[in-house]
């Protein structure tokens, strides 16, 4: 099952639109300045292009998800391939995630299996969504302070992580742009399911002016 560039383009906009705290929105834009596509859903579904859950079990072409809806666990089968892209601290077979690991899928509903499951175009493995006010900046990390809670986090940078300035098509910064007071707002993988205290391995970070 093929991807295409709308795919990747949702994934992007839905993970800056985590970041934003702007997911209900549709076709608006997030403080990111990016826009979102995104589709509500009707009372007691889930969202038809998203599941969000807790792992129950994998193989390494699909995966059994237990995604929460108005108190209640909805259990969803989703498949996945070599297409699909996958951002996971244990690698890109599902497989090898430890079961209650939290789980993010981008699921279009144009590329739905001939039996009606999903097909997952994008995956992050226990994701982390949010922003803060950089305290420290290290060789390979920084130590921010979450805007919600004020939880002090560790954000680690390694060679596939995308660094992005506040200006419109500013990629690619260097580490040495940011410091102690700039806020940032970052997508990353946590490095263990307890998302609340892990230490975080950085996706996507985007310094604000």
């Amino acid at each position: 099952m093929s991807n295409n560039n709308d795919d990747r383009a949702s994934r992007r906009d839905f993970l800056a639109a985590e970041v934003a705290g702007s997911v209900a929105t549709i076709g608006g834009k997030n403080s990111t300045g990016e826009t979102v596509r995104m589709v509500q859903a009707g009372p007691g579904e889930l969202l038809p292009h998203y599941v969000y859950g807790n792992l129950v079990s994998a193989k390494s072409t699909s995966c059994v998800l237990d995604a929460p809806l108005d108190g209640k666990l909805i259990r969803e089968t989703i498949s996945y391939d070599e297409e699909t892209e996958i951002f996971s601290l244990y690698g890109p077979d599902l497989s090898k995630v430890p079961v209650d690991s939290q789980i993010a899928m981008g699921t279009p509903v144009s590329l739905r299996n001939p039996d009606g499951s999903r097909h997952a175009t994008w995956i992050n493995v226990n994701p982390i969504y949010s922003h803060g006010d950089v305290l420290d900046v290290g060789q390979e990390s920084l130590t921010v302070q979450q805007a919600h809670g004020g939880a002090v986090r560790k954000l680690t940078i390694t060679s596939t992580s995308r660094l992005r300035g506040p200006e419109p098509g500013q990629e690619n910064i260097a580490l040495s742009d940011l410091s102690p007071g700039h806020h940032v707002f970052f997508t990353g993988l946590a490095t263990t399911a307890e998302l609340t205290t892990a230490e975080i391995n950085v996706v996507l970070l985007h310094k604000m002016g």
